[in-house]
């Protein structure tokens, strides 16, 4: 320092021995010996050179001292490239002495203001310090302190780059150097004030890593450490901390973010230090800040940081719970685990191994949050990111696991203040991560394993769930029911409860096991686990579920009653197996269960359940076995056992009683439900069998005796055979030995099942008859005299005990009807006893009784009775007399029966009709022509098939319908012969319509089995029989609204099979089927069983099948029935759709159209469709019985007449999708059903498509382009035709994609693509958009679903198929191309004028969408209904998808100009090209073929190419650049090659980048690809060398178009360099360096274009390099560059153009962005480089407004370039008083987001360019003192955005 004073003292010597005249004449020689000097510059070559030209320069300004210099910018500019790294400390001397020089030449005149030039030598001077030798150092500091400290205040503005410049010198490991920069920074300190110098360094600190170490060692050697007072030194302390908790704050979590560990022991070190916490020094959020910084650090274990961390914690003393840091800490890690931090588990884990002992202290505190991230992560992360965070929670749960409770606490305690505060929201949420923890993330801690390794932790586990159930009980108590219920997590809550009382049963059952074992588990026992707490809390819950429980069956909500009551049982086996509690009489809360067994279905089932369990728990503890003889108790009292002979067990109620029968309650409560078919009901009623056998079959004798509930005998019969076939050793024979006691039962349908129970002798058999056949015919005269009611009900009585004998004799034994057919009585009578009794049968079967009931059964039992004669006759005959005699009385009688709605007289007279109809068919061959006549005439009459379907059509009974059914299909097949033909169809036409309407409109189809809506079952119409008073309430309900059909009353599943039955039985009748004679399932044979005795199963097929279409050639016996049926089979198949019930998820396919096939996608749709096909029928419920007997009928019908059959799907279908183009898309059911139902029918590939093609929808349309043809540039366009089109190959896509793809033979698979090849060879001729695009992707889904490669030997299908995928490709690529006209017709338009086109409405784009285009609808449709087109990202995005579906345009008949329907094609082309054809060229070509794939894509592209340079259509453009890229993408290598000369035409072109962002972007990946295929960078750097080196010095002599050649040519440069990634060019990029140096070396007589184009290639240099590379690379150029903006923003050069103007702001703003270390000791050159501070803005009236001149009202001499350029409408003013606003204060770790200010692409207006410059000024001084970050996506947004208007900036 000594030398720097001797020096400064020489110096002023001098200056005081220079006379002005002297100074003149210096000044004279300076002003021209410089110039030239400067001139000399640039033909240096080597350093030598340098060397000399220095020495020169120092010479003169040595000898010729003055206080000015010329050329001053210039001057110091190449004094600062003197500096540059790469130049020897020799020069790097020289250039030192120059500056000391010039400045004490500068300075020696009071009147110059170093101020006003303090950039220009700061530009060398300010970075060489950093990477200057040990020797230059301290001449920079000299310079530093004789010239720049002496500004004082004013040196403030460039403080921040002078501290930048120095502070690094505190890292010299020279330890006088240290001493020498710590004396330079404390004279800077004294210059600027403690407070700016100090808010300057902590914002270094902030920003710049390079100074961190330094500053840092520098605070630590000047921090006021000596004593004084109190007061004083914390007015020093916060003079040094200036906004600290903004810039403070930021600077220590930056520097502990850092990541070099030096810098990070040094902030600990300054914190240990001097920011104690003790100390207070920050606030408790402050520091609550910094603890979590230091807390992230655990990430990794460096050993020297942990144990700063640990000091500065905790110092010296013993870790504690009453610590304050262990509450900070605490809250650190919640807020860890909340922000998105990495590896916070890992944090977590090495925090605990390092501090176990606060494992305790905090893990209840954060195991909220914990949970919460693990949970999280799991759902969101999958692959490998799921395995890394399951890896670190196992290893973390590992390490805590004796503490695990901890983490339940805390849950539970959140859980409580939701609860508490009603939030439903954050319960749920809370629930799902106690679910979470106990079941999967600790699950092992929590288990049920065998054993208990640590009884310790097994208990605290265990009274941690008892904690929880605890608190959730006494909330629960809180809350009345109703409230409980309309809570959304009511039913989460219960689950999760029912889940931990199970673990603690599961859990006590363990200790209870191993105290068994072992009398003890290490002195303990379970009982010191049960607390009073839980007694009370069980208590208190059973008490509360009696309320709970009444209102659940009040309002029949099942799921709650299910869940408590499951509870509630838990909880009770608990607690009286553990002894706390005993009942000695009923509880409550067992009576409220058998009340609640009266609730719904689910709750009866539910309540039973319960009970049951308690008896079945008996005789694990006393106190249960007591409560369990409670429910027996009575149950062996009141019913009483009576042997008899016929009767193994009957049963009556006993004299004692002494309470309820809660046994009996249960039985009779399970055989009302059993109507639900549901299997608990058959187990619950088998076990209690088991038991309680003599209750069993009481419940059972008194329902059959006083019901006659035959169905649901029949139910329970059915249903247990079920449940004995899987379960055959516990088969007893229970019910079924019932049937013995019913032998002489009264009830017809009880006689029918024991007719030969008298077994008498035939001997004098007309003893009996006479007499009986007597009493009758006196009867007959008796009952027509006037008699009261009740004589003619005895005697009605008496006629059906007589007519019930007779029926009893002739069941007992074919005999008696021999007999009586051939013997006459003996009073006289010359008929047979046959004939006899008929006549009087008639008789009573046919006279009308005046609506007695007693009466009524005359005719039932005359018709059972007449039935039984006929059947069991055997005489021809005989059965022929009484058949033409009597069958129009009866068919007569059953017309007026049905009118009066009779149903019992119905039944029989069915009965006894299909006996005739029987008989018929078997005399037959016998009957003489007037007898055919005579029936036929009957047969075809009304008293017939219309009689029956009227009957069948009125009754709502399952049993009286299902024997109409049989009656009807009876008749069809028996007396088919005696109609004439055509009545016949008639006649079937009619049975058809009318039971189809009855299987679509059918009850079950509607029916959602909902269990706990039904309470009891449908009664049968045998139960209308017996209960008089039924049939009345039920005609009531009649009368009330007929439109309310009692359809309940029949069993609707039986009903609905046997009406599918006998379509079936009819449809294979005729067609002569053979059936396959297999049941359905066992269980069903009472069901169509029946219907299956009487159906004849041998009739064979005759003829063979043919192909012919429409007609068929198979010659049938009925074949005008046979063509009617098939004319009705699309009305068979919807009404049977309607029965059908899905089994697969279908939610790929809408109404709109489907997703594109790829085998992932439908793998489990095709196990779905396997497991369906081959389900076994004992696994099969009702709904897959139907569906299977479905698929048996059209199974035979694809057999024989499949083209008729896909004919039909095909009828259907088109009539199930949507065509209105705008509508939403919908999930179809219909749509669904079908197809489900046709890939059910498991018809092969090959033999579909045949058939497909020949049904006559097809047929028609091959026809149709076979007449017609098409034009090379005209399309037809018919929009009927075309949506048909559509839907067919709709179909026949979504056939492919979900039938199943079993092993398919090659000559199979051959007939599959040749006869889909006969159908596209037509449909190629189409021009319809939909048509073709349909085409291409089946072509895609068979080549992977059905390859043809293996098939590829046979030449002619080759040949075929690989024309076909040509030519349509290349007519897609036509269409895109938009060669052609579209020209709208009509189908039978014979003579279109082909030079008109006819716009209408019906041009336009067709749905369903083929699979590529619903899928890019899909993504815009969610996007839209997800985030709207919020941004400008999103805009660009669905540019071409907000065309094609506007969802605004909610418009129908959408009239479409020619050119908009083109473009629309046109896209549609383009996307499905992409998506594609190169996949299926793949797939559809052998391997050794690729060199025929690049031709065909050359081919198709040929048309494409063109499309990317038509700029007046930039969606097209955009969908011709993705298909480009997409191309290169998946065949880079021999496409690139290809197409290189076309996409370089295309890059060349004047008008390339005016174009849409997102077709720069696929331009990127492109022009990227060809780059690598040659050095494309090299080629444009040369072509434009003589640009890039003479700039446009010379060239505004040339055309002006050569000037525009080579500007775009510099573009093209700009462009591929963006293209690269990052360092791709940093090797091939020094000449473009050098060439820009050139070109910037005067600003001002540069042309705009280039500053332009510099200034962006730059800013792209900026993002495409590292910053490695980039600092390397800028180290020398920095001078260049910021002399550069220096001249741009000129104070003196207001007018700049506005377009440079801007772009220099952007360049400022890019350096600011990317945090470029150098540019920081420039920053103040440009804005206000300060921090706290605002730019107060003062408008200006206009009489004050002067041009060119800005108001910049500052405390100091010096202004910053930028706000020289501010608009000039306003002054402005900055006080450099640092302030702190709240918005500025660090309240977490997160950075904020970084806007950019500078985004407008076109300059409108030139102030709001000066109004961006303010705002970008204020942003740089609000960001010193913040941490940020810039999204990068940002960065390359706005690039790209300006490449697309480069074009048009430069024509401007």
């Amino acid at each position: 320092m000594q030398n720097d004073q001797k020096s400064m003292s020489v110096d002023k010597e001098m200056s005081m021995s220079i006379t002005p005249r002297d100074t003149a004449k210096n000044t004279e020689i300076i002003k021209q010996k410089i110039p030239q000097i400067l001139k000399n510059y640039e033909q240096l070559k080597e350093w030598s050179d340098l060397g000399q030209w220095l020495l020169k320069l120092q010479q003169v300004l040595q000898n010729h001292p003055c206080p000015t210099i010329p050329k001053k910018k210039l001057f110091c500019k190449r004094l600062a490239q003197c500096l540059s790294p790469v130049w020897p400390k020799a020069i790097h001397d020289n250039a030192l002495v120059i500056y000391d020089t010039l400045l004490s030449n500068l300075t020696s005149c009071p009147d110059y203001k170093l101020v006003e030039d303090l950039p220009l030598f700061s530009l060398g001077l300010y970075p060489f310090f950093g990477y200057s030798s040990i020797q230059c150092k301290p001449h920079v500091l000299s310079i530093f302190e004789k010239y720049y400290y002496p500004l004082q205040k004013n040196l403030t503005p460039s403080i921040g780059g002078l501290i930048d410049s120095i502070i690094v010198g505190m890292e010299d490991t020279n330890e006088e150097m240290m001493k020498k920069v710590m004396y330079s920074l404390d004279k800077a300190c004294e210059s600027v004030g403690v407070t700016v110098f100090f808010g300057m360094l902590w914002t270094s600190i902030l920003r710049s890593s390079r100074c961190r170490l330094g500053a840092f060692k520098y605070l630590m050697k000047r921090w006021n450490n000596q004593k004084q007072s109190q007061e004083l030194e914390d007015q020093v302390d916060q003079q040094k901390l200036p906004n600290k908790s903004a810039l403070v704050i930021n600077a220590l979590i930056a520097s502990l973010e850092d990541e070099k560990a030096l810098i990070k022991r040094a902030a600990l070190d300054f914190m240990c230090a001097h920011a104690k916490i003790e100390d207070q020094i920050f606030s408790q959020q402050e520091y609550l800040l910094l603890v979590q910084s230091c807390l992230l650090l655990f990430v990794k274990l460096d050993h020297a940081v942990v144990r700063r961390i640990n000091n500065w914690f905790f110092g010296e003393e013993e870790i504690n719970e009453q610590m304050d840091i262990i509450k900070t800490i605490q809250e650190a890690l919640r807020r860890i685990f909340s922000e998105d931090h990495i590896e916070p588990l890992k944090i977590l884990q090495n925090w605990y191994m390092q501090h176990p002992e606060t494992v305790g202290m905090t893990l209840q505190q954060i195991g909220f949050q914990l949970v919460k991230y693990i949970y999280q992560k799991t759902l969101e992360e999958n692959g490998d990111k799921s395995d890394k965070v399951d890896k670190a929670s196992e290893r973390l749960v590992e390490s805590i696991a004796s503490n695990s409770e901890l983490v339940l606490q805390s849950l539970y305690i959140q859980l409580e203040s939701n609860i508490q505060h009603k939030k439903q929201d954050l319960i749920k949420e809370t629930l799902n991560y106690l679910n979470f923890t106990i079941n999967q993330l600790m699950k092992q801690q929590f288990s049920t394993s065998s054993q208990i390794e640590d009884y310790n932790q097994h208990k605290s586990r265990t009274i941690c769930l008892q904690y929880f159930v605890q608190k959730v009980i006494s909330g629960l108590i809180q809350v009345d029911p109703r409230e409980f219920h309309e809570m959304i997590v009511s039913q989460q809550l219960l689950e999760f409860t029912l889940d931990c009382v199970e673990k603690i049963v599961s859990r006590f059952n363990l200790i209870y096991q191993q105290k068994e074992q072992n009398h003890e588990q290490n002195g303990q026992s379970f009982e010191d686990l049960v607390k009073p707490d839980d007694l009370e809390a069980i208590n208190k819950y059973s008490e509360y579920y009696v309320r709970l429980n009444k209102f659940a069956v009040e309002k029949q909500i099942d799921n709650l009653f299910r869940l408590t009551s499951m509870i509630l049982l838990k909880l009770q086996m608990f607690s009286l197996k553990v002894g706390i509690i005993t009942y000695d009489e009923m509880p409550e809360w067992l009576s409220q269960l058998f009340q609640s067994m009266n609730g719904t279905f689910f709750q009866s089932i539910c309540s039973i359940e319960i009970i049951l369990e308690i008896i079945k728990q008996s005789s694990q503890s006393v106190n249960i076995q007591k409560l369990s003889q409670m429910i027996e108790h009575n149950s062996f009292k009141n019913i009483e056992v009576i042997a008899e002979n016929l009767s193994l067990a009957k049963y009556q109620i006993g004299e004692s009683f002494d309470g309820p029968n809660y046994i009996k309650a249960i039985f009779e409560r399970l055989w009302t439900l059993i109507d639900h078919h549901d299997h608990k009901v058959i187990d619950f009623i088998l076990y209690l069998s088991t038991n309680f056998n003599h209750v069993f079959t009481y419940v059972i004798e008194q329902s059959l005796l006083v019901d006659i509930d035959q169905r649901r005998y029949q139910i329970f019969c059915r249903q247990t055979i079920t449940y004995y076939l899987k379960h055959p050793q516990t088969n007893n024979g229970a019910g079924v030995i019932l049937m013995i006691n019913y032998l002489d039962d009264e009830n017809p349908l009880m006689r029918h099942n024991s007719r030969q129970w008298l077994a008498q002798s035939m001997n004098q058999f007309y003893r009996i008859l006479d007499p009986l056949i007597g009493r009758l015919q006196d009867y007959q005269k008796i009952i027509k005299q006037e008699q009261d009611i009740i004589q003619k009900r005895q005697i009605a009585l008496q006629i059906v005990d007589t007519i019930k004998k007779f029926k009893t004799l002739f069941q007992l034994n074919q005999s008696y009807t021999e007999y009586i057919c051939n013997y006459k009585p003996n009073f006289g009578d010359d008929s047979t006893y046959l004939q006899l009794i008929t006549r009087i049968l008639v008789v009573y079967l046919t006279y009308d009784y005046e609506n007695i009931q007693e009466n009524s059964k005359i005719n039932a039992i005359s018709a059972e009775l007449f039935e039984i004669l006929l059947v069991n006759i055997e005489s021809v005959k005989q059965k022929t007399d009484i058949i033409t005699d009597y069958l129009e009385t009866v068919l007569t009688k059953l017309s007026l029966v049905i009118q009066i709605s009779d149903a019992v007289l119905q039944i029989q007279m069915l009965n006894l009709i299909m006996a005739m109809v029987q008989s018929t068919k078997e005399v037959q061959a016998n009957l003489s022509n007037k007898d055919k006549e005579n029936l036929m005439k009957i047969y075809q009459s009304n008293l017939f098939f219309l009689n029956l379907v009227t009957g069948l059509k009125q009754s709502n009974v399952f049993f009286l319908r299902n024997l109409y059914l049989q009656t009807i299909l009876k008749g069809i097949q028996d007396i088919s012969s005696f109609v004439d033909p055509k009545l016949l169809s008639e006649k079937v036409h009619m049975v058809l319509i009318d039971l189809l309407n009855l299987i679509k409109n059918h009850e079950f189809n509607s029916i959602k089995y909902v269990e706990s809506k039904v309470t009891q079952r449908r009664p049968s119409y045998i139960d209308l029989v017996k209960n008089k008073k039924l049939i009345q309430e039920i005609n009531q309900i009649e009368q009330v609204d007929q439109t309310k059909r009692i359809s309940a009353l029949g069993e609707t599943y039986d009903e609905l099979f046997c009406f599918i039955t006998v379509v079936k039985r009819i449809i294979y009748y005729y067609f002569q089927f053979k059936d396959e004679v297999r049941q359905v399932q066992n269980n069903k044979q009472n069901v169509a069983g029946i219907l299956l005795d009487f159906v004849t199963l041998s009739y064979l097929r005759s003829g063979n099948k043919t192909q012919q279409i429409p007609q068929i050639q198979i010659q049938f016996k009925y074949q005008d029935t046979c063509q009617l049926i098939l004319q009705q089979m699309p009305m068979i198949i919807t009404s049977y759709l309607e029965c059908w019930k899905l089994g697969l998820d279908w939610s790929f396919l809408s109404t709109k159209g489907c997703i594109i096939y790829s085998f992932e996608r439908f793998e489990e749709f095709n196990n779905q469709l396997k497991n369906l096909l081959t389900k076994k029928e004992s696994d099969s419920s009702d709904d897959d019985q139907i569906k299977q007997t479905i698929i048996q009928i059209f199974q035979q019908q694809a057999q024989e007449f499949m083209v008729q059959l896909i004919s039909s799907f095909l009828s259907i279908w088109q009539n199930s999708y949507s065509n209105n183009y705008y509508a939403d898309p919908k999930q179809s059911q219909d749509m669904s059903k079908l197809l489900e139902l046709a890939i059910s029918l498991q018809i092969p590939p090959d033999e579909f498509i045949n058939n497909f093609i020949k049904t006559p929808q097809i047929l028609q349309i091959m026809a149709y382009y076979q007449k017609r043809g098409s034009k090379k540039d005209i399309y037809f366009f018919n929009y009927d035709q075309a949506q048909n089109e559509n839907g067919l190959l709709f179909f026949l896509y979504v056939y492919f994609v979900t039938s199943c793809m079993s092993g398919i033979r090659q000559n199979q698979l051959q007939q599959l693509w040749l006869k889909f090849l006969h159908m596209t060879k037509a449909l190629i001729a189409s021009r319809h958009i939909n048509t073709l695009l349909w085409i291409v992707e089946i072509f895609h889904l068979l080549s992977w679903k059905y390859s043809p490669r293996e098939i590829l030997a046979n030449n002619e299908l080759k040949k075929e198929l690989h024309t076909q995928i040509r030519q349509i490709i290349n007519i897609l690529s036509e269409i895109a191309a938009q060669k052609g006209k579209f020209i709208t017709i009509n189908v039978n338009d014979e003579n279109v004028r082909y030079s008109v086109a006819q716009n209408d409405h019906n041009l336009q784009v067709i749905v369903p969408f083929t699979p590529v285009v619903f899928e890019i609808y899909q993504k815009y449709v969610t996007s839209l209904q997800k985030n709207g087109e919020k941004t400008e990202e999103l805009r660009d995005q669905y540019k071409i998808q907000r065309i094609l579906f506007d969802p605004y345009k909610q418009r129908k008949n959408i009239k479409l100009s020619q050119e908009e329907f083109g473009e629309n094609c046109a896209l549609l082309s383009l996307k499905t090209i992409k998506k594609l054809a190169q996949i299926t060229l793949k797939n559809t070509y052998e391997a050794s073929r690729m060199e025929r794939i690049t031709e065909i894509i050359k081919e198709f592209m040929s048309n494409i190419f063109p499309l990317m340079e038509d700029k007046t259509k930039p969606l097209i453009v955009e969908g011709s650049s993705e298909l480009l890229k997409y191309l290169l993408k998946k065949s880079k290598e021999p496409l690139a090659n290809e197409f290189r000369k076309q996409i370089l035409d295309i890059f060349y072109s004047v008008d390339f980048f005016r174009c849409q962002r997102r077709t720069l972007q696929y331009w990127k990946n492109i022009i990227d690809w060809i780059a690598d295929k040659g050095d494309l960078l090299q080629e444009q750097l040369g072509n434009n060398q003589n640009f890039l080196v003479q700039g446009l010095s010379n060239l505004f002599q040339s055309k002006s178009a050569e000037i525009y050649k080579k500007i775009n040519g510099f573009a093209r440069i700009c462009f591929i360099i963006y293209s690269g990634g990052v360092d791709k060019y940093t090797q091939k990029i020094t000449n473009l360096i050098d060439s820009i140096l050139i070109m910037i070396k005067d600003v001002k007589n540069q042309d705009p274009t280039v500053m332009l184009l510099i200034i962006f290639c730059l800013r792209i240099l900026i993002l495409r390099l590292s910053p490695e590379s980039l600092n390397q690379l800028f180290r020398k150029i920095w001078p260049s560059i910021i002399s550069m903006l220096m001249q741009i923003f000129d104070k003196r050069r207001y007018n700049q153009h506005p377009q440079v103007l801007q772009a220099g702001l952007k360049l400022v703003e890019l350096f600011s962005l990317y945090q470029l270390e150098e540019f920081y000791f420039y920053q103040w050159i440009f804005v206000f480089d300060y921090f706290g501070i605002t730019v107060k803005i003062t408008p200006k009236a206009q009489d004050q407004i002067v041009q060119g001149s800005i108001e910049i009202i500052t405390p100091f001499e010096y202004t910053p370039c930028i706000p020289g350029h501010f608009p000039n409408q306003s002054s402005y003013e900055i006080d450099y008083e640092n302030h702190l606003y709240q918005d500025q204060m660090q309240v977490s770790l997160a950075k904020k987001k970084r806007q950019i200010i500078m985004r407008e692409q076109k300059i409108e207006d030139e102030q709001e360019v000066r109004r961006n410059a303010v705002f970008l000024c204020q942003n740089l001084i609000d960001i010193n003192q913040q941490r940020v970050e810039v999204s990068p996506q940002q960065l390359e947004s706005q690039i790209e955005n300006e490449f697309t208007t480069l074009d048009e900036l430069i024509i401007k």
